[in-house]
C-alpha cells in the first residue's frame, strides 16, 4: 500500500477494531512522506529523536504548517497560541502552571462531582434511544467539564473553553 495513503487508512472508522496490521505496515517505514506533503513518524526512537531536536518547533509562528487559520489569528494579535503550541521554555512554564492545579487532593476531592458529570452525561442519552457516541458524548465532554471546574472556569464561559480546547 501506498505509504502516503497508509495513515489516511488508519484513521478510517472501519479499521478502528483491527488497527493493528496498519500499524506494523506504518512501522516498516518510520518516516513517511503523506500526499499532503506531512510527515508520518511511527516509532518510539523517531519520535523522540523529534522531540529533542531544537530544529523542530510546535509553534505555528515558526513552521511552514503557520499559514492554517490559527496561525493567521496569532499572527493579526487577535489570539495568543496555546501552550501545547509554544516552545520550551514557555511551554514548560505555562504548562507547569496549570499542573499545579492537578494535585492529587484535588483531583481526588473532583471524585462526586465527576461521578455527577458521568451520570448527567449518560442521562442525557437516554432520551436518544440508548444512541451514544462515546467520543462526542462522553470522553470528549467529561474532561472538558472537569478541566474547566478545576480551573475555575464560570458556567457562562464553557462555551468559550470549549472551544479554546480544539486550538
Amino acid at each position: 500500500m501506498n505509504k502516503g495513503k497508509l495513515f489516511e487508512e488508519i484513521l478510517k472508522p472501519a479499521n478502528c477494531p483491527n488497527p493493528y496490521p496498519l500499524y506494523s505496515q506504518l512501522r516498516a517505514t518510520p518516516v513517511s512522506k503523506q500526499e499532503d506533503d506531512t510527515y508520518v513518524v511511527s516509532t518510539y526512537r523517531e519520535i523522540i529523536s523529534l522531540l529533542h531536536d531544537p530544529r523542530i518547533s510546535s509553534d505555528l509562528r515558526k513552521s511552514n504548517r503557520g499559514s492554517g487559520e490559527l496561525a493567521k489569528k496569532i499572527e493579526s494579535g487577535n489570539r495568543e497560541p496555546g501552550f501545547i503550541f509554544r516552545d520550551p521554555p514557555e511551554h514548560d512554564r505555562l504548562r507547569r502552571l496549570v499542573m499545579s492545579e492537578f494535585t492529587p487532593e484535588r483531583v481526588e476531592g473532583m471524585h462526586d462531582r465527576v461521578t455527577r458529570l458521568v451520570n448527567e452525561l449518560l442521562d442525557a442519552k437516554k432520551s436518544d434511544h440508548g444512541q451514544l457516541d462515546i467520543v462526542d458524548d462522553f470522553a470528549h465532554p467529561l474532561p472538558v467539564d472537569v478541566i474547566s471546574e478545576m480551573l475555575g472556569v464560570p458556567a457562562e464561559d464553557r462555551p468559550r473553553f470549549e472551544v479554546w480546547v480544539h486550538c
